[in-house]
Parts: C-alpha cells; sequence; structure tokens
C-alpha cells in the first residue's frame, strides 16, 4: 500500500494525496500476498493556477503478515526535482467474520514535511469491501470513505471521498483489470468538490512480486 507519496512542500503534495487516495488506500486489507510490490504511475495534475504531469515509482515491502512500509518516488515536469517520501501501516486487527479489520499508519514521511498520521477500518463484504478512517496532519483532522465492487467484466470499480486535513474534499473514481499474472492497470479520475474541477487523471501499473 504505497500505499500511500507523494522536501518542498507544495502542489506536489496535494497531487500526491490525490493518487494515493484514489487507488484506495491506505486500508486494513490482508489480502497482499507477502512480497515486494511495485508500483508505476503517471498522472496529469491541474489547479487553477498551475498544471504539470508527474511520473512516480511506488515499493511496498510486506515483511509480515500485519506490517509492510514503502518508498515513494515523485518526479514533476514543473522544474521540481524529484521527490522521496515514506510511508509505514500496521494491520492492528485483522478482520474477522464479526469485526472489521483497523490498521494504522503515516505517509508523507520526509525531512521537513508534515506526515499525515491515519486510523482506518476495512469491512470486506461478498461482493465488495467499505473502507472508511480519519487522517490527521499539522493538528488537522480529515475523513475518508470508499467503496470497492467487482464487475463481471473482470474490473474493479472503486469510488472514494477524502476530506483533506485542513483542506478540500476530494471524489475518486478507480477501474482496475488484471493482466497477467500478478499484474494489474487501473485508470483513476479526482474532482475537487470545491472548484468542481477534475484536477487529477492517471494512469497506474502494479506488479505483485
Amino acid at each position: 500500500m504505497r500505499w500511500i507519496l507523494l522536501l518542498p512542500f507544495g502542489a506536489t503534495v496535494v497531487s500526491a494525496i490525490a493518487r494515493e487516495v484514489v487507488v484506495i488506500k491506505p486500508t486494513a486489507n490482508l489480502n497482499t500476498p507477502n512480497s515486494v510490490y511495485l508500483e508505476f504511475d503517471s498522472y496529469r495534475y491541474k489547479s487553477v493556477s498551475e498544471s504539470y504531469r508527474a511520473e512516480a515509482i511506488y515499493v511496498q515491502i510486506k515483511p509480515t503478515a500485519q506490517f509492510d512500509f514503502g518508498l515513494d518516488r515523485v518526479h514533476t515536469d514543473n522544474g521540481a526535482s524529484a521527490q522521496t517520501f515514506w510511508n509505514v501501516r500496521y494491520v492492528a486487527s485483522p478482520e474477522t467474520e464479526r469485526m472489521l479489520g483497523v490498521a494504522i499508519g503515516a505517509f508523507e514521511m520526509a525531512q521537513g514535511v508534515n506526515p499525515t498520521v491515519y486510523l482506518v477500518g476495512t469491512r470486506t463484504l461478498q461482493q465488495g469491501a467499505f473502507h472508511a478512517g480519519i487522517y490527521i496532519r499539522r493538528n488537522q483532522l480529515g475523513w475518508g470513505v470508499a467503496y470497492q465492487q467487482p464487475t463481471p467484466l473482470g474490473v474493479e470499480i472503486a469510488v472514494e471521498y477524502y476530506r483533506q486535513p485542513g483542506g478540500d474534499g476530494l471524489l475518486s473514481l478507480c477501474l482496475t483489470r488484471p493482466l497477467r499474472g500478478r499484474t494489474s492497470l487501473s485508470l483513476y479520475a479526482t474532482v475537487n468538490d470545491r472548484t468542481r474541477t477534475l484536477e487529477v487523471m492517471g494512469a497506474n501499473v502494479a506488479f505483485n512480486l
């Protein structure tokens, strides 16, 4: 779960948060095999004042069934150098038949950047999964809810609303299609609920090694 992204602060963090959220992470799911998980991402960020393209590599390592950590390397075409961020997650309470899963962690961890700390819960159903969480950054509170649903065509649809700590709300849609082996392709988009503009569009390829 690479989760999760994104030092000079600024627009890079904003777009990274949007991208992070659109893939419905972090969660409390334990359904990723213990392995190295790689993701390659390319997206376009657009706001009233600026627009740029970003490319990223996410490396997530899961040494145990309940703990994983990752490194996120993001480069934009707006003249900024590549940025490196860390994330950690611990599933404190795995899902059971009666209880939802609960995970704690942090992302956007880098020198000079205020990390985002979170507490999330996940409930997997027969035909989908619900996620909900709270996020804290610089003593400001945010929250998010999401739902994932597989379809008969083999494409998973995911919808998420994320109210950034101290910021705008982001509504995201993501379509994911498994490819050969442990590879998947995702297309996603994020709308800002305040400006009503499409801020982020991108594509992501993930490899579970």
